[in-house]
């Protein structure tokens, strides 16, 4: 399944963007100067989004930071959980955006 993005306004910092949501669940998967791949474990057979394996990732594009969230595993059917999710994450960068900047 094709990952949702989000654009956000501001270049964030990778290690900060690790370390905050490591207090999430996320692990390192891959990191760059410009790119952060975290994933969250779950069990691929999970009826609730909170129980799937995630992958949650920050990309540097220009002035902006891309944001996608994506299944870490085969899924039959997405209900908009995805989608909810990646906002509640949206919601928390631009609430602790001034700890996330890249400076």
């Amino acid at each position: 399944m094709k990952a949702k993005e989000i654009e956000v306004k501001k270049v964030l910092s990778m290690g900060k963007c690790y370390d905050f949501f490591s207090r999430y669940g996320y692990f390192i998967y891959e990191e760059s100067e410009d790119l952060l791949v975290l994933k969250k474990s779950g069990t691929a057979w999970a009826f609730s989004l909170k129980h799937f394996p995630l992958e949650l990732s920050f990309k540097i594009i220009g002035k902006s930071t891309t944001v996608s969230l994506k299944y870490d595993t085969w899924v039959l059917f997405d209900t908009g959980d995805l989608r909810e999710e990646l906002h509640r994450i949206y919601n928390i960068i631009e609430a602790h955006s001034q700890k996330l900047i890249a400076k």
